[in-house]
């Protein structure tokens, strides 16, 4: 497998777990903001729109409102029904009118207004000073005309010409023929009229750095905006969506984006438009937008040389003590890792020198140990030849014995050079029960010839235990220490030797009814079967059948002595698995 370093480890989760998060979120945040960006434009559009609305509204229902004042006086048909014949009564009628005009411009929201009413005899009535070819102008307008047509019903006109002054400021009408009480016949016609600087003023963006559009638009597709010239060039892009009705709707104007919303007033049919371009509107944000991102690349490009910088600092002890580590697994054993810091790199460092140091010591000790084991090995081949001649001078003896015909010595010196051929040939460390109590037989073979009938064995074996694999000789040295340290009365004792099996366990036991040791001698006889020292090698006692038990088969295992004082028995004990993994 390729190595991949700490290093390009640390720089790749910088990447990972905090770059690629930070893009996707602020991916998704820009996404989020450009929305709701958005939803907030077409908002502020529509609340524009319909505050224009209701500002041109206003103005339009006051045209409406005098109309209708004009309309209901029946004062009025009576002027425009009977003329003025003399000059009385044309002032007359001129008073009246004025007391009208007078009280129509209390209800003007704007000033000026501009009321004429006009007669089919030549005479016309009106708010201002009007020349004689003021009537001419008026009757050859199409809205006059239309207004005629209409026979009663109002007529809006938007941004025509001013009929008044020529070349004036135009004006927005509202005009009406005014018939008889039976509405039958065409008496005169009314026409109110008011200059469009109120209008475009509504229009306006109150905000000088925004480039918007703002107009007016009728059903002949007449404008009435503040830039003509730029609104005439701009409209075929804006008119299909005044086709789809009211609401707001993306449009590209030029080569610039723009939210266009329209409103249709129903008082007029006329729809107010009002356009805003997007880069206008975010210009704000935008900057606001570039400094975050300057910021955030920034912040990231900083965080990264300082993951660098800190992923250099902190892998550069670690190269060294890899270096070092290289250099113990070339066979320079010598080599130790120079701490230079207190951090845990530091206690690493210290760690592995001491773990080098103890491994060196073992090594060396496993130098020493294996030579001194070649040596053992040379000095058991060298012992081995008193063993070999007293096993020689023993058979010599027993035949001896048997051609004397002394039995007793025959047995002694049979059960001798058994025992001595079990220790003599090492090569099998482990025996089945059967094949040991073998052994422990031949053994009191020879110890009933020196102490005699005094001490009673009483063997209760279980044959299910027979097959289990013991140490060799790991039995004898229990029956020999009840000769060693048990003291029986003057009527002898006796002594069980028992093997049974309990669960997965197979206890070999040597139990005898002697007088036992003291309670301290046993606890320091326990605690010595527990130490780690060595044993001797020319006696094999209880603690070195402990230590072999435990080191074939586990410190589950081993040999325990109890003594219980009431029944007057002392029990040494050897546990042992039943056909474990070493056993057949």
């Amino acid at each position: 497998m390729q190595h991949i370093g700490l290093r390009t480890k640390l720089i790749a989760g910088f990447i990972f777990v905090v770059l690629l998060p930070l893009l996707i979120s602020g991916l998704v945040a820009s996404n989020y903001i450009s929305r709701e960006l958005n939803r907030q434009v077409t908002k502020i559009t529509a609340e524009r729109l319909h505050q224009v609305n209701m500002n041109i509204e206003r103005e339009l229902r006051s045209l409406a409102q005098i109309t209708n004042f004009i309309r209901i006086d029946d004062s009025i048909p009576d002027v425009l029904e009977n003329p003025a014949t003399s000059e009385h009564s044309m002032l007359r009628s001129v008073q009246l009118m004025d007391q009208k005009f007078l009280q129509i411009s209390t209800m003007a929201v704007n000033e000026p207004l501009y009321v004429t009413l006009l007669d089919f005899h030549g005479h016309m009535y009106s708010n201002w000073s009007q020349p004689r070819q003021s009537i001419e102008r008026v009757s050859r307008t199409d809205w006059f005309k239309q207004t005629l047509e209409q026979d009663g019903y109002p007529v809006w006109t938007l941004n025509h010409d001013n009929y008044m002054t020529p070349g004036g400021e135009a004006l927005v009408t509202q005009s009406m023929v005014i018939k008889d009480q039976y509405f039958q016949r065409q008496l005169g016609v009314l026409v109110v009229s008011q200059p469009v600087g109120p209008y475009l003023k509504v229009l306006q963006t109150q905000d000088p750095s925004l480039d918007s559009l703002g107009f007016i638009v009728d059903s002949r597709n007449t404008i009435l905006g503040e830039d003509p010239e730029r609104l005439s060039e701009l409209y075929p892009e804006i008119e299909p969506v005044l086709l789809r009705g009211s609401g707001s709707s993306e449009v590209m104007l030029g080569d610039r984006l723009a939210s266009v919303s329209n409103y249709s007033m129903g008082l007029t049919n006329w729809r107010v438009v009002q356009a805003f371009y997007y880069d206008d509107l975010f210009a704000n944000t935008k900057r606001i937008v570039a400094w975050m991102v300057s910021v955030f690349v920034i912040s990231l490009l900083f965080f990264f040389l300082l993951v660098i910088i800190v992923s250099n600092l902190f892998t550069r002890h670690l190269n060294r003590l890899r270096t070092t580590i290289k250099k113990i697994e070339s066979g320079q054993l010598e080599e130790r890792y120079d701490v230079r810091t207190r951090d845990e790199i530091g206690l690493l460092g210290k760690s592995f020198n001491l773990m080098v140091s103890r491994l060196v010591s073992s090594m060396e000790r496993e130098v020493v140990l294996e030579r001194r084991k070649e040596q053992a090995k040379l000095e058991a081949l060298q012992a081995q030849i008193n063993p070999h001649f007293l096993q020689n001078t023993l058979n010599t003896l027993k035949w001896m014995s048997i051609m004397a015909k002394t039995t007793s010595i025959t047995e002694m010196l049979m059960a001798l050079g058994h025992l001595l051929d079990v220790s003599i040939h090492r090569g099998q460390e482990k025996i089945t029960v059967a094949e040991e109590l073998e052994n422990v037989r031949r053994f009191l073979v020879i110890q009933k010839y020196r102490f005699g009938e005094t001490i009673r064995v009483r063997e209760d074996i279980d044959p299910l235990t027979l097959d289990t694999q013991v140490p060799k000789l790991s039995m004898q040295p229990l029956v020999e220490n009840v000769y060693s340290h048990s003291v029986f009365g003057e009527s002898g004792g006796e002594v069980v030797i028992r093997s049974s099996l309990e669960g997965e366990t197979v206890r070999l036991s040597v139990i005898d009814d002697g007088m036992g040791v003291a309670a301290e001698r046993l606890n320091e006889v326990r605690q010595h079967l527990d130490d780690t020292g060595r044993g001797s090698f020319s006696r094999i006692g209880l603690k070195n059948v402990h230590q072999r038990i435990q080191m074939m088969y586990g410190p589950q295992y081993g040999l325990t002595i109890e003594r219980d004082e009431e029944q007057g028995f002392t029990d040494v004990s050897i546990t042992l698995p039943w056909k474990g993994e070493d056993q057949a």
